[in-house]
């Protein structure tokens, strides 16, 4: 039984490490499409201003339509990725996880006593994948960043942030291409 409580306690606490992980990475993917879709709208508008004065017209109507139907599609997106609900999901998940981590432990610090009995641990093992089934699982990346690493966190952090920002990045490489054309 002792073998059976201490494989639990390392793959609760896992667990919730690594959902914490993918908590945090939401938050950041969350942020990066809102500021995609804010920068899109504001490239959107901006561009249009400028036809007003520009006489070579036909390419930034081509730039408007490109920013236009990259505006939608983010627009798509972002409803359909729910973040607020996933975010608000995965917390209660790792924090799921974190009990039944020290419940896990507290039953292997017990195990001693004569009231443990096998029906405790079973109790904790079904509420412990009960919480993995009500959550979605984190991806392989925050089971890795959840490990400990010879990479500084802070270089880890700048990492994952540039890794979550590709909707950012999209949009920077618009908005240049916007004055680059207005100039």
């Amino acid at each position: 039984m002792e073998e059976l409580i201490e494989k639990y306690e390392k793959r609760s606490y896992s667990t919730y490490k690594s959902r914490l992980e993918a908590y945090e990475r939401l938050k950041r993917q969350n942020i990066c499409w809102n500021i995609a879709l804010i920068s899109s709208s504001f490239t959107t508008i901006a561009v249009s201003i400028a036809i007003l004065n520009k006489s070579n017209i036909n390419q930034i109507s081509t730039l408007l339509i490109i920013i236009s139907i990259l505006n939608l599609v983010c627009s798509l997106i972002v409803p359909t990725m729910k973040f607020p609900k996933r975010i608000e999901d995965m917390r209660n998940s790792y924090l799921e996880a974190q009990i039944s981590s020290q419940n896990f432990e507290y039953l292997r610090l017990l195990q001693q006593e004569p009231n443990l009995t096998n029906k405790k641990l079973c109790e904790e093992i079904e509420k412990y994948q009960r919480n993995l089934l009500n959550a979605e699982n984190h991806a392989k990346r925050d089971y890795k960043n959840s490990k400990e690493s010879k990479i500084p966190i802070f270089i880890r952090s700048i990492f994952c942030w540039l890794l979550d920002s590709y909707p950012i990045t999209l949009f920077i490489i618009t908005i240049a291409a916007s004055i680059a054309l207005l100039v």
